[in-house]
């Protein structure tokens, strides 16, 4: 009786290796595509945190807030403060008693990311609604993607993946 061996033979094994590496090199630039739109999803929502900090510190101190973004070598440099308004009884009370000038405002940073142009938003006292005068539309850029965000009144940013 025959002996019978199960296998591959080094020709099935070099075509089978040769059709998945042509599969890999077809996945990796959609691979990479899927990464950076994740990246750039990631400092969206960290730009959307930034924002909300700024709205609740209205919020929370009845003081208006202003909310700057300036754009710098792949990065872009946010500074919010919260400003005096000596007619809003509950601004004035709060601010009196933030003897500090560094508790009145917060700066941070979003890295690699780039912004096409200097934004500022500015949040009502009290409700943290954004100026009528100051809806804000942005686009940031990360590497090969790009996003338009529309600030418009209370709502989070209307977000557009290009």
């Amino acid at each position: 009786m025959a002996k019978r061996t199960f296998g591959f033979t080094l020709m099935e094994l070099s075509i089978g290796l040769a059709l998945l590496s042509i599969l890999l090199v077809a996945a990796i630039p959609s691979m990479n595509t899927i990464l950076n739109k994740q990246a750039l999803k990631a400092k969206v929502s960290r730009l959307d945190t930034y924002v909300d900090r700024a709205r609740n510190l209205a919020a929370i101190t009845e003081c208006p807030v202003q909310m700057s973004l300036q754009p710098a070598a792949e990065r872009i440099d946010v500074s919010v403060t919260v400003e005096h308004d000596p007619f809003l009884k509950g601004c004035s009370s709060w601010y009196s008693q933030t003897s500090s000038a560094n508790n009145r405002g917060f700066s941070a940073r979003l890295e690699d990311v780039s912004l096409t142009r200097a934004a500022s938003l500015r949040f009502n006292a009290v409700s943290g609604v954004l100026d009528t005068q100051n809806q804000t539309q942005l686009t940031l850029s990360y590497r090969d993607k790009t996003v338009r965000i529309s600030y418009l009144g209370i709502g989070n940013g209307v977000v557009i993946y290009e």
